[in-house]
């Protein structure tokens, strides 16, 4: 019983830190896309100039 219920547990938790591990992801994506998208516009000008 006791083994089920710490897998239930852990399970449990693993399901609660998805989403903040994805919200997480997310954000990281935004705050690093900006830059991403000014670098790549700076080649794009860079290359046509």
């Amino acid at each position: 019983m006791n083994g089920i219920k710490t897998g239930l547990g852990s399970r449990r938790v693993s399901t609660l830190s998805v989403p903040i591990l994805r919200s997480a992801e997310i954000s990281g994506i935004v705050s690093v896309f900006p830059v991403v998208a000014v670098d790549f516009a700076d080649r794009c000008s860079g290359g046509v100039v």
